[in-house]
Formats: structure tokens, C-alpha cells, sequence
């Protein structure tokens, strides 16, 4: 069943948390008998849009090891929303994270990818995403900013869809030049690109970046800035359920025309 969609953002202040978690919810608000898990695998908290208490995946380390799946009912105290659930993944994997450029420095990225998906727990992150994934209609994953990452790595290479986010600024633009190489190592290909925080005339930034990665980018998306991130932050909404206009068609635009 493919089900799993992967949002991963160029850099931290890109706001890839902000589109994921919107997806999320956009997805459960158009259909309305959908189960849609919101899963973060960014490694650090990623609560910032939401005043529940999010369970993390940290709590299911056994089960992890044992191979046993985690059940949707475990997951009844941690919802954004009725049929939207969240589950982290902060503190499960900080002796998993790698330096960038130490690592390369020391082993170059073609040995890194392969180092770091050959751990011994790779099988049993894998089997423990495919059992989550089965109980959902759609699982969005928020796959941060940094590659490699255990957990984010693997769920980028086993979701269905991978879409890209960027505000195209100077910064993001930058560390996506940086990091190019080692997205090809990690054989991690996006399928879509979003520019967020967008205020129009992003043309050429949108033509760099698709000659950076040709061939690959099959649809591009715009999502427009018209909400206050204090705003957002201090009442701990995503613009989506601040009914933020523009920001919101966007959203319901990237859903639909995911046909997910």
C-alpha cells in the first residue's frame, strides 16, 4: 500500500514542519473516514505546533528490537486533531547522529551511506515503519533537515513520495548545493519541490534548483506566507488551523494534486 509521503527541508528554518504537519491535517479535513499519522523523524522535539503531549518513539526501544509492531491504540493520548496522530522520535538515535564533515573527512559519503544502512536495527526500523504504515490511510513523515539520520534516512528511502522544501533563500539554497552530493549517496531522489514562505517571482530559484537536480523534480509548489510564525508559535497552531487564506489553498492545492 503506498501510503507514505516524506517531507524533508533544506534547512531548519525552512518551515518543513510547518507544510508536513498541514498536509497532515489538510489530508484528514478533505477525507473524512481517513486514519493519517503524523510521524517526525527528525530526532530533536517537534512540538512546537501543537500543545499535546506527543508520545515519542523513544518509549517503544523493545518493541523496536523484538520486531513488534506499535499499534494505533497505543497512540490514543497523542492526536493533533480526531483521526490525525503524532508520534516523535526525539532521543531515540542521538548515538546514531554523524558529523557531516567529519564523516566525510574520515570515510567519504559513498562508505557513509553504506555504514549507515547497515546497522544491525535498520531491518527492524523498516518492519517497525511498514506495521505502523499498515494501519493508516496515509502516513506523513517530517523528515528534518539533516542527512544522515538514522531514522529520517530510512524513512526517506522507503517513502512512496519525497517532496523537498526550501524558501529558496540564500541560506537554504546554499546548504542544498552543500548536500547534494550526499543525497546521490544515500540514493534518495525527490519527486517534488515546495517553496515555502513564497512571495512570488520564485522562477529562477526554482529553475537553479532543477538544473541542480535534473530530471528529477515532477511537480513544483509554491506556499504562500500569510500568517506570523510568533503567532503560530505562541498558540502552538500550524497557519492551516489558524485558517490562514492563502497558506491554506496552497496546502489543500499540494494535497490534491498529490493524489494522496
Amino acid at each position: 500500500m503506498k501510503n507514505i509521503i516524506a517531507f524533508h527541508g533544506c534547512d531548519n528554518k525552512d518551515g518543513c514542519t510547518m507544510v508536513a504537519q498541514s498536509v497532515a491535517m489538510a489530508y484528514a479535513k478533505k477525507n473524512k473516514e481517513a486514519q493519517v499519522l503524523f510521524f517526525s523523524l527528525s530526532n530533536t522535539p517537534n512540538n512546537q505546533f501543537t500543545d499535546i503531549s506527543v508520545i515519542s518513539l523513544k518509549n517503544y526501544k523493545e518493541k523496536i528490537k523484538r520486531g513488534i509492531d506499535i499499534k494505533k491504540s497505543e497512540l490514543e493520548e497523542s492526536k493533533l486533531l480526531e483521526r490525525v496522530y503524532f508520534l516523535e522520535s526525539s532521543g531515540l538515535f542521538d548515538f546514531l547522529e554523524t558529523s557531516y564533515s567529519k564523516s566525510v573527512n574520515s570515510r567519504g559519503l559513498e562508505q557513509l551511506a553504506k555504514d549507515t544502512f547497515s546497522c544491525d536495527m535498520e531491518a527492524n526500523l523498516e518492519s517497525m515503519l511498514a506495521g505502523i504504515s499498515r494501519q493508516f490511510d496515509l502516513v506523513v513523515l517530517d523528515t528534518g533537515c539533516s542527512v544522515p539520520n538514522k531514522l529520517s534516512g530510512i524513512g526517506l528511502k522507503l517513502a512512496d513520495k519525497r517532496l523537498l522544501v526550501t524558501t529558496g533563500g540564500e541560506a537554504s539554497v546554499s546548504r542544498l548545493f552543500r548536500d547534494k552530493d550526499e543525497y546521490e549517496a544515500f540514493g534518495i531522489k525527490f519527486e517534488g519541490l515546495i517553496i515555502n514562505k513564497s512571495k512570488g517571482a520564485e522562477e529562477p530559484v526554482i529553475s537553479y534548483i532543477s538544473d541542480m537536480f535534473p530530471n528529477t523534480f515532477e511537480k513544483t509548489y509554491s506556499v504562500r506566507e500569510t500568517g506570523s510564525w510568533r503567532t503560530a508559535e505562541l498558540m502552538h497552531k500550524t497557519f492551516f488551523e489558524l485558517k490562514s487564506l492563502g497558506f491554506s489553498r496552497d496546502i489543500n492545492r499540494i494535497v490534491k494534486e498529490l493524489s494522496i
